[in-house]
């Protein structure tokens, strides 16, 4: 029975495609990957004994119909049977996309349009509130006037956040103006404006079935963070307080497929605050094999309709660190990614072994034609 061919999106170097590719490589999976980027600089496409063929796709930003067009175009090239995304900003135009790629094969197990909205930023606080979950006071501002006020009502620090991505923490009247303007040049309004807590960094990533219920949860203290906070490593804890604000996110979320919780656990009570729920793979993704719960793999399965049973447990006590090398590889492969925006390694070394054959073997050189003799001019 042949293998399906995977397709995944985010694949920079500190995007969750490639720990995605390699989770589900851990699992004997034998088939064929294709890499789906947005720049021939990301190493994933110089890396043949990991990836079959890379594509260069539209973003979202760009449109829907650019993107569908783009991966019927890869799809036509050789059959994807399963796309898996990671990215946020992939998640809300591929789920209006999805009936049409699954009527030509393409299968995804995507988060349904309310769940993504649920969780958004500006509306997390109130949907935890529901849930019976904890959050930092927050508070959304839709325009200057409004962020200049509710700044006042919060005391410094706190976090200021777009409605898409990015957090910067706020000390200052001064800090304060600086990451506004920051963060509304990139985003726009709303603004997220959030209550610091000060204590220990937690994620959780989680994975729901296709109806929303649970199949497995593996939380991570978080170890050692980034420029950007985020976690560049982390350990599995066993912790029974984070096992109830998973079954009371899943109960109230119904999630399908993979996600992430970021908690914060406060020094001065010792309870969890959650400050996040992101609606992809987490970048650590890969910790869950060494946690003997394989998601990657699980959601491969589900995205085919297969039975996943939940997972009995995790492994506590399980490590991850991670790093970065460096990718050394011929011209050739960017300048053919740069002019055709794909890259085929099968092709690759299929040409590079003619190219051997065709030179000549040392020491068998052909001999040269007759000279002069020795002691005449030519």
């Amino acid at each position: 029975m042949r293998e399906p061919t995977i397709a995944v999106t985010g694949v920079s170097p500190v995007q969750p495609g490639l720990p995605v590719m390699r989770a589900i490589r851990d699992a004997g999976y034998a088939g064929r990957f294709i890499g789906l980027s947005y720049t021939p600089l990301d190493p994933i496409h110089y890396e043949p004994d990991l990836v079959e063929r890379c594509y260069l796709i539209p973003h979202p930003a760009q449109g829907a119909a650019h993107l569908l067009d783009r991966l019927l175009e890869v799809h036509s090239d050789g059959k994807i049977d399963v796309l898996i995304p990671t990215l946020d900003a992939e998640l809300p135009v591929l789920r209006k996309l999805a009936p049409r790629l699954e009527a030509e094969g393409i299968h995804m197990l995507l988060p349904t349009a309310q769940q993504l909205e649920i969780r958004g930023k500006a509306k997390l606080a109130a949907w935890a509130a529901e849930a019976g979950i904890l959050t930092p006071t927050t508070r959304v501002a839709h325009s200057a006037e409004a962020a200049h006020r509710l700044a006042y009502d919060l005391r410094y620090p706190f976090f200021l956040k777009g409605q898409y991505y990015g957090a910067a923490r706020v000390s200052d009247a001064a800090g304060f103006h600086a990451a506004l303007d920051m963060t509304v040049r990139s985003w726009g309004y709303p603004v997220i404006m959030q209550e610091a807590i000060f204590g220990t960094e937690y994620d959780v990533i989680i994975l729901g079935g296709r109806t929303g219920e649970l199949l497995g949860a593996v939380p991570m203290k978080k170890l050692q963070l980034d420029g950007s906070n985020k976690a560049w490593g982390g350990v599995t804890v066993a912790d029974p307080a984070i096992g109830q604000v998973v079954a009371r996110a899943m109960d109230s979320l119904r999630w399908r497929g993979i996600f992430e919780l970021e908690l914060m656990r406060g020094t001065r009570d010792g309870q969890y605050y959650l400050l996040e729920v992101n609606p992809r793979v987490p970048a650590w993704v890969r910790l869950t094999v060494a946690a003997g719960q394989n998601m990657p793999w699980a959601l491969v399965k589900l995205a085919l309709g297969e039975d996943v049973p939940p997972f009995p447990d995790y492994v506590s006590g399980a490590m991850t660190l991670r790093q970065t090398y460096d990718v050394v590889s011929p011209m050739s492969i960017y300048e053919a990614l740069s002019l055709t925006g794909k890259i085929d390694h099968r092709l690759q070394r299929e040409g590079a072994a003619i190219a051997l054959e065709r030179q000549p073997t040392p020491g068998l050189a052909p001999a040269p034609g007759p000279g002069p003799g020795p002691g005449k001019e030519s």
